[in-house]
């Protein structure tokens, strides 16, 4: 009898320990798993990112492919852009892209290394304006009324350049309603990134796309970058590890296939 009870006691003990440890490792494994779901705030901002499309755009693709090669999930919410920025800020996002580097954004956000850059063009209607009489007046940089008022994006880094410049400056909610005032004859310029802006006259105006023209604006070509929330104390670990999945993508082809995909410099 003493026997049988040792035996099944010691049955007991090292089936209950098993028991333990299993519960242990599922907890590490759901524990770790969370840790590595990030919440990123993006929004509408084709062809680079959008919800809209087939592929999400050509940022979202290569934050994609960075966060995989980095064993990151990422967990994607579209939100107006600057509702996306205070969701960052209060972080109740984990990262926000894609974003130029601004001094005040330094206060509440980590920046990852350079996603891909962007040029930005100034379009104008040729019913009103002739590309000789456009480039005469970007390169004077000289305010000559409303007649060269220049539409801007609430929220852009060209506000404040402009301005310098000398150019009287329209803020526009959002790039759509700007080349709206742009046909209409409201603004005389708008400014944009290349790609973002002839995607936007082939949606918004198919039957008139010969009717847009652009020249280069006197802005240098911008970097945007991944934002990570500094309320998360695990940000500058995850920025290490997106840095490390972008390089990797960036050295094994990917990246290039990517930007060759859309045709986006």
């Amino acid at each position: 009898m003493f026997v049988k009870r040792f035996n099944f006691t010691n049955t007991f003990l090292f089936w209950g320990a098993v028991l333990i440890l299993l519960f242990l490792l599922s907890s590490a494994v759901r524990i770790a798993t969370a840790e590595d779901v990030v919440t990123v705030a993006t929004g509408e901002w084709a062809p680079y990112v959008t919800a809209e499309a087939g592929g999400g755009g050509m940022s979202y693709e290569i934050v994609s492919a960075a966060m995989e090669r980095a064993e990151l999930t990422a967990k994607y919410e579209y939100y107006p852009w600057k509702r996306a920025l205070l969701t960052l800020k209060s972080g109740m996002a984990m990262a926000s892209f894609p974003w130029i580097k601004m001094s005040d954004r330094e206060e509440f956000a980590l920046y990852s290394a350079p996603l891909h850059s962007r040029s930005v063009r100034l379009f104008y209607y040729r019913k009103f304006y002739s590309e000789g009489e456009v480039k005469r007046e970007v390169e004077n940089g000289v305010q000559n009324g409303d007649k060269y008022s220049i539409g801007v994006v609430r929220g852009y880094a060209q506000v404040d350049q402009y301005r310098k410049m000398g150019f009287n400056i329209v803020i526009v909610p959002d790039n759509e309603m700007g080349m709206q005032k742009l046909v209409r004859g409201h603004i005389a310029l708008m400014s944009e990134s290349r790609a973002v802006g002839y995607d936007l006259i082939r949606k918004l105006f198919p039957a008139q796309q010969s009717l847009f023209g652009s020249v280069p604006a006197p802005v240098k070509a911008e970097s945007l970058y991944m934002l990570f929330t500094r309320k998360n104390k695990e940000s500058s670990e995850l920025v290490r590890r997106f840095n490390q999945g972008l390089q990797d993508i960036k050295e094994d082809g990917t990246f290039d296939r990517i930007v060759e995909k859309y045709g986006l410099h």
